[in-house]
């Protein structure tokens, strides 16, 4: 078949843009089809998801950049957070990744500033969560210990990573120790045989600098220290 001079044209455009950006292995195999009729259905289609994902890009390195500033938030406003953050939230939490997909939480949402008072007096170090607009509680199954401690990073990063893009500010505050947890869980009517580590406080931040008397040192260690390549201790090549 022999190809009109608008569908080589267009050809010639799908080209240039997919060979420039690789975004969508369907775009490719269609338009890269021997059929000019191909070509002249899903060129546009090709650009339009091209320009998308080119878009994509543009968000993920801004997105990439924001992660790199999340901080652990001990100093809050007393201004509530909307119905629809607290659920954006939940909805960031139910989607993370466990071992196996067990998902093996429940989300206990703390609003009650007398809890979150009571919790927040189990330990001196925590008493900053008193004025977290509310808590988010990571309550466990009880199944396999390594696993759900493993799990239960994921999914406190994940919420606190979201809680900052939507211009929030999260610190965890862990209960710590059997006795602390027992009377978290007696608190928030958790059952005996599930396991409460901790609650993700969650606000409109007024600083990132730690109140506390004995504050950790911020920064990062540089990356010839943390990284190698191969085997460890080789730099890059």
């Amino acid at each position: 078949m022999t190809m009109t001079n608008g569908v080589a044209r267009d050809r010639r455009l799908a080209r240039r843009q997919l060979t420039r950006f690789n975004p969508f292995d369907r775009c490719l195999h269609l338009a890269y089809d021997e059929s000019s009729d191909y070509v002249r259905c899903y060129t546009n289609e090709c650009v339009e998801e091209t320009e998308k994902h080119m878009e994509k890009l543009n968000n993920a390195a801004t997105v990439l950049k924001e992660m790199n500033t999340v901080r652990q938030i001990r100093q809050y406003r007393p201004e509530p957070v909307g119905q629809e953050m607290v659920d954006a939230l939940l909805e960031a939490a139910r989607w993370t990744g466990s071992s196996r997909n067990t998902q093996p939480w429940h989300f206990l949402v703390v609003t009650d500033a007398g809890l979150l008072k009571d919790l927040s007096q189990l330990r001196t170090s925590i008493n900053w969560l008193a004025d977290a607009a509310l808590g988010i509680a990571i309550v466990l199954d009880g199944g396999d210990a390594t696993q759900e401690a493993y799990d239960e990073g994921r999914v406190t990063e994940r919420v606190m990573i979201a809680a900052h893009l939507l211009g929030l500010g999260s610190g965890v505050a862990w209960f710590l120790g059997a006795e602390n947890e027992a009377e978290a869980k007696r608190l928030l009517g958790i059952p005996a045989d599930r396991t409460a580590h901790s609650i993700i406080a969650v606000g409109h931040p007024i600083t990132s600098k730690d109140p506390r008397p004995n504050p950790v040192r911020g920064g990062r260690k540089p990356m010839s220290e943390i990284v190698s390549h191969n085997r460890m201790g080789n730099g890059a090549e």
